[in-house]
């Protein structure tokens, strides 16, 4: 399975080769670059999964709680097939265990909430 599920026309590709100097296969390690002029970004603090047979939909979202009415505006919908979701999921999770090891541990969104709601 490759390390990323992103190829681009930048990728190397690499052969891993079994002792017998056959190759197992061939992976694409592409070259981060910067984003594109114009690509936007966003900032998001809630998301939203949704599952079909054939495909996962991400929407991110950001609260506004203003003029007291509480009003998720979405900002970005991402669609993955069920393959590349577990991609996603793997590689997402091989970062989050990266950064807490590095920054210590993320704790619980209900524990973050319930801290500030305390204060």
């Amino acid at each position: 399975m490759p390390e990323t599920t992103i190829a681009t026309e930048d990728a190397e590709p690499e052969e891993d080769e079994t002792e017998g100097g056959e190759s197992e296969e061939i992976v694409f390690k592409p070259r981060v670059v910067a984003p594109a002029e114009g690509v936007p970004i966003f900032y998001t603090n809630i998301a939203q999964v949704i599952v079909s047979p054939w495909d996962f939909t991400y929407r991110f979202a950001l609260v506004d709680e203003a003029a007291g009415k509480t009003i998720a505006r979405l900002q970005l919908a991402v669609i993955h097939s069920p393959p590349q979701a577990k991609a996603f999921l793997n590689l997402l999770q091989r970062q989050l265990e990266s950064y807490e090891k590095r920054f210590g541990t993320i704790p619980d969104i209900g524990e973050v909430v319930l801290k500030g709601r305390a204060d």
